[in-house]
């Protein structure tokens, strides 16, 4: 029997845990960048079970093992998954400068790029077609 996923209690239990620890850098018990450091792990550490335990699961159903708990196993990969998505959500937000400031700087150096190809352009297309089409065919 399946037994509910802890959803609710999950985002609560891991915001309230954030809350307390970014609360504990602004009373200078812990630094900013020990803070960081915790929830990187905790990231890490969530990434790694739900990707072992979604392994499991999928060597389970693509070669008929036989694994007792299946159930049990698959409940803590949902949970923990839950709990990642949590983590990742707030570690995005701390990052999200870092997605913008690249992905400004990325259609910037697009821009940039063409322009110098178009005043350099004088019909070497021919050689840029011709390396693209031996890469296609060493990719094959």
């Amino acid at each position: 029997m399946k037994s509910p996923y802890l959803l609710i209690s999950l985002i609560f239990f891991v915001s309230f845990a954030y809350l307390v620890s970014w609360g504990f850098t602004k009373l200078y018990i812990i630094k900013k960048s020990t803070h960081q450091k915790i929830w990187n792990v905790l990231l890490l550490i969530t990434f790694l079970i739900v990707g072992i335990l979604g392994l499991l699961l999928a060597a389970q159903v693509n070669y008929k093992w036989e694994i007792p708990y299946l159930d049990k196993i698959f409940n803590w990969h949902v949970n923990f998954g839950i709990a990642m998505a949590v983590i990742s959500i707030y570690h995005f937000t701390r990052h999200w400068y870092y997605y913008m400031k690249l992905f400004k700087h990325e259609k910037n150096a697009i821009t940039k790029n063409s322009q110098i190809n178009n005043k350099n352009d004088k019909g070497n297309n021919i050689h840029k077609d011709n390396n693209s089409a031996k890469l296609q065919i060493l990719l094959l």
